[in-house]
């Protein structure tokens, strides 16, 4: 699935960077049952996969009672069909056995748990959806014919070939736009009573397939015009623009809520009457392509972070609500979501470097060193490289914001140059794809994200010179990957205590390699998994 696309602007940045992990744990000392708010999920039959998973509880009192072993079929893929049929429900039954008390909030995966949930085989969720966006689209289309039809009227003319399903949003925005100047130029020729019905008639149709849009350029221009209607039109213009703002900021708010048939349908009523029917058809459009694309490959870790929601979308984007942005949402009390963190690297070895590496960080009162963020420099007209430059900008800028902390920025097409970033405490870049290059040198506790796609399917791979594999080799304790298509994550807080990387969304694809938060057991002690 792909990445909720939430839109960060600096300022709402400022309010979310954190230095650090995907999970908290709460209690720093204590025994087993303080430390029962965490379960480890390992491959049964994997050797190595046991290994990892009794180190890290072992190392952070977490009970070896809470490891999950599951038979997961070898392989960094798992299907669709072998996860929702067989290996989800066994999760789920092990929750509802161990966690009467729904006290764990927190999913360790480890070495040897697949990385990625293949896209769907069968048609058991794509056909419900697509179903459901025909019939909206269908619905929108005749409308339109409608309105083209009433155009003609107006203007005298026959209607041409009604808009279809296939075609384009810009053949319909133009040939209502064609339907709309033929009806124009025939009104000036019609006696008053004529004339003031087809004036009604004509603005009618505009604003049900278009919306408020031509309207606020015609007041726009009327306001700036010297007319003695000036004034008014100028403030018909602002009170048009608020709204139009608000109803823009009601559907980007209704994006952030788990997806349902119900959610669409509101969704949809906020686009047409802000944008008119165009704009929902447009809409419908991008979330046919969608369906069709069969947009439903995820990372294990996003599954296991919604196992004990009871119904979802496994099409599209799921809002993380884990997210600060839901911190006072009663979402949260619905939808529980669990944390999900990932012990993994290219050996056994390397996921056991992580627990030292954690083990470590713990042991330094805030993160130091500097922060390294690589732009390309991109200009060009590529919405999802300006978004991702736009991010990258935005935490940059924060950073340099901060007193005492050093930020690095390459804004140009070059990379930082090898062994040229000494002292890291976080990186974040974005492209040389497949092509590592090796720049950094990481303090305790860095953390690393370049959003390269699919990177970190490449961990386990000898051959791969990727950069997720390489990060976690080199020495970052904390690594953001992505089986798919990556996206920007939020940072909570400046405070280095917290410790805190959330992705902005789940079953998107997105994997953090890496924890911190809770005290390893102390080596002298007897406590569990000793």
């Amino acid at each position: 699935m792909k990445l909720f696309d939430l839109k960060i602007a600096a300022q709402q940045i400022s309010s979310w960077l954190v230095m650090g992990w995907a999970i908290a744990f709460t209690n720093s000392t204590g025994d087993a049952a303080e430390r029962n708010d965490t379960f480890v999920v390992a491959a049964l039959d994997n050797e190595d996969s046991q290994r990892v998973a009794a180190e890290f509880c072992q190392a952070f009192e977490i009970p070896q009672t809470n490891i999950l072993s599951l038979n997961f079929p070898a392989g960094d893929q798992l299907s669709r069909t072998a996860w929702e049929d067989e290996l989800r429900p066994q999760v789920v039954a092990w929750l509802n056995e161990n966690d009467s008390e729904s006290k764990i909030a927190n999913v360790i995966t480890v070495y040897g748990t697949p990385l990625a949930v293949a896209a769907w085989e069968d048609e058991r969720e794509t056909k419900p959806w697509r179903d459901f966006y025909a019939k909206a689209l269908d619905a929108r289309l005749g409308q339109i014919n409608q309105s083209i039809e009433k155009l003609a009227e107006i203007a005298g003319q026959p209607v041409a070939a009604e808009p279809t399903a296939e075609a384009t949003l810009a053949d319909m925005r133009k040939q209502f736009d064609d339907s709309v100047a033929a009806a124009q130029q025939s009104i000036s020729s019609l006696k008053f009573d004529q004339l003031k019905t087809a004036k009604a008639t004509l603005q009618s149709q505009v604003r049900i397939v278009a919306g408020l849009y031509p309207f606020l350029g015609s007041l726009k221009n009327e306001s700036e015009s010297g007319s003695t209607e000036a004034a008014r039109a100028n403030e018909q213009f602002h009170y048009l623009r608020g709204r139009t703002e608000a109803l823009a900021q009601a559907a980007e708010l209704m994006d952030r809520v788990p997806a349902s048939f119900e959610r669409e349908a509101t969704i949809l009523q906020l686009l047409e009457r802000n944008g008119g029917l165009l704009s929902a058809i447009g809409w419908l459009k991008r979330q046919q392509k969608m369906v069709e694309e069969n947009d439903s490959a995820a990372s294990l870790d996003s599954e296991l972070a919604l196992v004990l929601w009871p119904k979802y979308r496994r099409l599209g984007t799921t809002p993380n609500l884990l997210h600060p942005a839901f911190e006072t949402s009663p979402l949260r009390s619905v939808y529980r979501t669990l944390s999900v963190t990932r012990i993994d690297g290219p050996t056994p070895e390397s996921a056991l470097a992580l627990i030292e590496r954690a083990t470590e960080a713990t042991k330094i009162e805030s993160l130091s060193g500097k922060v390294y963020v690589d732009l390309r420099g991109a200009t060009g007209n590529d919405a999802t490289a300006n978004r991702k430059e736009r991010w990258l900008q935005s935490v940059a800028s924060q950073f340099k914001s901060v007193e005492n902390i050093d930020a690095v920025v390459e804004s140009t097409a070059e990379l930082f140059p090898v062994d040229g970033c000494p002292d890291t405490m976080l990186y974040c870049g974005w492209y040389s794809l497949e092509k590592y290059i090796d720049s950094f040198t990481f303090k305790p506790g860095a953390i690393a994200y370049h959003l390269t796609p699919g990177d970190a399917l490449g961990i386990h791979d000898s051959d791969n010179q990727g950069w997720c594999r390489n990060l976690i080799e080199k020495g970052a304790t904390v690594v953001v990957g992505s089986v798919g298509r990556p996206e920007i994550v939020g940072f909570s807080s400046l405070d280095p205590k917290q410790k805190r990387v959330h992705p902005v969304a789940l079953s998107s694809g997105m994997i953090v390699f890496g924890i911190d938060g809770l005290t390893p057991a102390d080596p002298d002690d007897s406590g569990v998994g000793k």
